[in-house]
């Protein structure tokens, strides 16, 4: 970002940018960065400048450290984002069979095993301590019994992720089973930019 001075450069002499100027800059060049992403660049064009901005402002949070004051941005967490972005675009050009710029619920499904050794070391902290009372072990003692059920659990929890913002339990998994039935949106780049947002922040609290 030539036009965006560093502030200082980090400890490995990477600059870190100020966060208002590295937004604005990005909303700048964004058209000419992605000109390869043909699907970025149809989503991003039509959009106004308060929406790019917007947009600007959700794709760096994905490679925000989390709990930490934002108003500077360092190297390591610019590349991230850019890194995630061009994943985004991947999954998106893979799995986005109708081509419309989103992914509905079956073709998201069909991108979850993508993420099912991620959701699995996730899973693996969260219930490694918890037990019922009907189970032998822990929670994911119980999950973990067949490689196929282990890998079906890891799925819906990805789906679950995706539509309802956050890490389940495991009992939230049963509402997405219902309300799959009556219908769930597709996903656009910004609901899967938040959900990789979410996933990154669980993995590192």
């Amino acid at each position: 970002f030539p036009l965006c001075p560093p502030l200082k450069n980090d400890s490995f002499g990477k600059p870190i940018m100020e966060r208002t100027c590295l937004l604005t800059t990005f909303v700048g060049v964004a058209p000419h960065l992605f000109s390869s992403w043909k699907g970025f660049q149809e989503a991003w064009v039509p959009l106004s400048l308060t929406e790019q901005l917007q947009w600007a402002e959700k794709i760096f949070s994905m490679g925000q450290v989390p709990d930490k004051e934002h108003d500077s941005f360092e190297f390591n967490e610019y590349r991230t984002s850019f890194v995630l972005m061009l994943y985004i675009e991947s999954l998106l050009y893979r799995f986005d069979e109708n081509r419309d710029g989103t992914l509905d619920y079956e073709e998201l499904k069909k991108a979850s095993p993508r993420f099912r050794e991620f959701v699995q070391s996730l899973m693996f902290q969260k219930f490694k301590g918890m037990t019922y009372l009907w189970m032998q072990g822990s929670v994911w003692d119980w999950i973990s019994k067949k490689a196929s059920e282990r890998d079906t659990f890891s799925d819906e929890v990805f789906l679950f992720v995706a539509y309802k913002g956050k890490i389940p339990d495991f009992s939230d998994l049963l509402v997405l089973q219902y309300e799959k039935f009556s219908g769930l949106p597709p996903l656009n780049r910004l609901d899967l930019i938040r959900v990789f947002s979410i996933l990154k922040n669980a993995a590192h609290p």
